[in-house]
């Protein structure tokens, strides 16, 4: 009797133990499942949710349902998971029914494994909470399943505004005959608990490194700090990256933006993003160019895939700037919808292995026709388990800090400042408000505190106050022919700055103000040079009138200015302007002594663009046929050739060295050109003068680093011309490229560094020009160096203060 007891205990010990193995190890508390809850994302559309940076590891609440049904009414624009197991009462066939508001989804897994979900049950729109049959995909298939077996189940919905609510119904096996669906109860949920709730993304901590300051949760469970010390000057603030826009350019190609003269340096607008999905919007004819760092928490492979109209490229590098011939990873050559993934192969990268904490330069190149004109970057990460595309967000962001880009003086913008209005960028390329008078901002609405009797920009509304002219004349410059004309002397070369312009102001006459005009300048009032045609405002005909600021002069040196009107606002025959201010800067008077901070020049003197030039000395007396150079330290002198220069020697800092040969300069590996030396480079036969080349570098390989490939050359046709040139605002950069290929077109300070490349690529044979952000730059001698297939070429270029 004994034995029979003792081997019955066994036998109910050794049952109980077998039940416990069965339960996954996922599985948490029984009778509650999670209900997680994500705030503040618009739209009815599930993607909206999958989408979010958010989901599903850093929800905005965590709470626990005791059955399949969340509450009903609330809140609005939020999206809601319900995640756990679900455990079969009896072996058999299951039918599941899904209600919801709004747009829902019921997936079961086939076992307790999340990565084998299936999605049985859905809603396209909403239903009551009884509303069974209101959609045929509200209910699933029969189901077999196992008696006392666990599945992992997720519930997902997308509320808008309304009921918010899920619920998820079944029949069991000995119910499915009847017509009554029951909300799956506590005696058959229980929780999970092998995926973590994470905290808020931006939510302090600490990573438990002291070399890092302002550590931060990711939202996926990773603490990440910035590096006290970073690798690189450019790297910027965290969590954002600046998208620049440049609008006006016609076509569907990347190339169409690349050739234009306002890329890469005059944007016409920027905005700054937090996640790197830009939707489609109301603009045509425009590009895009959004570059920053990226940087990872985890060390594994990383997949990318990009959206957009119409074409996109995506470049990832290790450098501050990635190379446009090596480190493009994806690209679109038509275009896509916001979410469509798979339409073209290249949209999607190879698998790129990125190191925890190693930042990578990011940037996006975007060009838009007619039509949707949105963009997207996404991946699939080593710290993700799904194969959902999420956007890049903020918490792996850096900003370039190094940007030159300027949006032109005037263009509105917000400086995210509630206290100010009318946000302008001024020309510093700093987007600032007018400050608010009281807490109101009285002043925003046309109200401008004046000091009495203190002095304004207001302009008066009597036509006393204007020049109005309704008999055409002569224009000075004979291609106006007979028009409507003013001409400003400024009495000898200025440098013109910038202007502000009060069009005609006569009450209830402003249509005859200037609307388009044509700026002329010359120096000597016989060569004329279009500056450009323009469009200006109408004025308001009040006494309240300010003018706009027109800053198309950006120091253009010229003694006269040509202001033609070719219509008005009220197609009359009578032209009228109120009043032009110009800022101008008296240019040093022609002939005066200066220097241009070039060794090989003397007799340095400044011409009539206000530009300081010398005369040339460099010759090559051909004293040897060659000269091979070892790796010894030079001193400061002139090295000549009849044909080849070999060098692989050191210049130490304030050494001058001139290199000049009659074919070809080879700069080895182990040439270098220390910080605080000079290094000139230069081609000339025998005794006659052509293009000095400045190739100095400090502690560099001037030929690799300036793309030389050990050589330069004799015959070239491309060529650059800079003009205003000094100048402190913005200038211009025209330059010939002789036949189709590689151009490569950099600024580069007076060490050889490059500052920025304006071309890295691919370019059509003709003229083109770029519009350059001068006054970006430190005062200072710079050279623009212009690369083709058949040489180089280079100009200096002289910043003002």
């Amino acid at each position: 009797m004994k034995f029979k007891i003792h081997f019955s205990l066994l036998l109910v010990f050794g049952l109980i133990a077998e039940a416990k193995a069965q339960v996954p190890t996922c599985v948490g508390t029984a009778g509650q499942v999670e209900w997680l809850v994500y705030q503040n994302i618009s739209s009815t559309n599930l993607s909206k949710l999958y989408y979010a940076p958010s989901y599903p590891n850093s929800p905005d609440r965590v709470s626990f349902l005791s059955s399949l049904a969340t509450p009903s009414q609330y809140n609005n624009d939020f999206g809601g998971l319900v995640r756990g197991f679900i455990i079969a009462p009896e072996t058999g066939d299951y039918l599941f029914n899904i209600t919801g508001d709004d747009n829902s989804v019921f997936l079961l897994s086939t076992d307790t494994l999340r990565q084998n979900l299936v999605s049985r049950a859905t809603i396209a729109g909403w239903t009551d909470e009884e509303e069974f049959t209101k959609y045929t995909t509200q209910t699933s298939a029969l189901i077999s399943l196992v008696a006392g077996q666990y599945y992992y189940f997720e519930a997902v919905y997308k509320e808008g505004g309304g009921g918010d609510f899920v619920r998820i119904h079944w029949k069991t096996p000995s119910t499915i005959g009847g017509t009554t669906w029951q909300i799956i109860p506590s005696a058959n949920i229980a929780s999970q608990t092998c995926m973590p709730v994470c905290a808020v993304a931006g939510s302090p901590c600490d990573d438990g490194d002291p070399l890092t300051n302002n550590d931060r949760q990711d939202g996926n469970c990773h603490c990440m700090g910035t590096p006290n010390t970073l690798p690189s000057n450019c790297i910027g603030v965290q969590g954002s990256v600046k998208a620049l826009y440049f609008d006006g350019i016609t076509g569907n190609g990347i190339a169409n933006l690349t050739s234009a003269a306002a890329y890469p340096l005059m944007p016409n607008r920027a905005e700054v993003l937090t996640t790197i999905v830009k939707p489609s919007g109301s603009f045509d004819n425009f590009g895009s160019r959004v570059r920053g760092y990226l940087r990872v928490p985890e060390t594994g492979y990383y997949t990318f895939n990009i959206t957009g109209n119409n074409q996109v490229r995506l470049l990832l590098g290790t450098a501050d700037v990635p190379n446009a011939t090596t480190d493009i990873i994806a690209s679109i050559n038509t275009f896509t919808n916001d979410t469509e993934h798979y339409k073209e192969a290249a949209q999607t990268s190879a698998p790129k292995l990125l190191t925890a904490g190693t930042f990578y330069s990011l940037e996006l190149l975007h060009k838009d026709g007619t039509s949707s004109d949105g963009y997207a970057i996404y991946w699939r990460t080593a710290f993700k388990t799904d194969t959902i595309w999420r956007p890049v967000n903020a918490p792996y962001l850096y900003q370039y800090g190094c940007e030159l880009a300027c949006i032109p003086a005037g263009t509105p913008c917000n400086d995210g400042n509630a206290n100010t209005f009318n946000d302008k960028y001024n020309a510093s390329c700093a987007c600032v408000g007018t400050p608010c008078a009281d807490p109101t901002c009285s002043n925003a609405l046309d109200y401008v505190p004046i000091e009495p009797c203190g002095p304004t920009d207001q302009q008066s509304n009597s036509p006393s106050e204007a020049w109005l002219s309704c008999t055409p004349a002569q224009s000075p410059n004979p291609i106006r022919g007979q028009s409507y004309w003013i001409q400003y002397d400024m009495g000898s070369p200025h440098a013109l700055e910038g202007s502000q312009i009060w069009n005609y102001n006569a009450a209830n006459a402003t249509g005859q103000g200037f609307e388009t005009v044509a700026v002329d300048y010359s120096t000597d009032g016989i060569n004329w040079y279009q500056l450009g045609i323009y469009s200006w405002q109408e004025a308001s005909g009040t006494g309240a009138y300010t003018g706009f600021q027109f800053s198309a002069l950006n120091g253009i040196v010229a003694r006269y200015l040509l202001v033609t009107a070719l219509d008005n606002f009220a197609n009359s025959n009578c032209f009228g302007l109120s009043e032009v201010s110009i800022q101008a800067t008296n240019c040093p008077l022609v002939g005066q002594p200066c220097n241009d901070n070039n060794p090989l020049t003397t007799g340095d003197t400044y011409d009539y663009a206000c530009q300081c030039n010398g005369i040339s000395t460099a010759q090559n007396t051909c004293s040897i046929p060659t000269q091979t150079l070892a790796h010894i330290a030079l001193n400061s002198g002139s090295y000549d050739a009849q044909t080849t220069i070999v060098s692989e020697s050191l210049i130490e800092p304030a050494e001058k060295v001139r290199f000049v040969a009659g074919e070809k300069i080879n700069l080895k590996s182990g040439f270098r050109a220390k910080s605080g030396s000079q290094f000139v480079a230069k081609i000339a036969v025998c005794a006659q003068d052509t293009t000095i080349l400045p190739l100095a570098r400090p502690t560099t390989d001037i030929a690799e680093s300036e793309g030389l490939n050990n050589k330069t050359t004799t015959e070239t046709t491309a060529k650059l011309r800079i003009y205003p040139n000094p100048t402190r605002n913005w200038t211009r950069i025209e330059y010939t490229v002789p036949t189709a290929g590689m151009v490569r077109l950099g600024v580069f300070n007076s060490t050889g560094q490059n500052v920025v490349w304006l071309i890295d690529g691919t370019a059509e044979a003709g003229e083109g020009y770029k519009e350059f952000p001068a006054h970006q730059l430190r005062a200072g001698l710079y050279h623009i160096v212009l690369r083709t297939e058949q040489g180089i070429v280079s100009e200096k270029l002289i910043v003002l203060e």
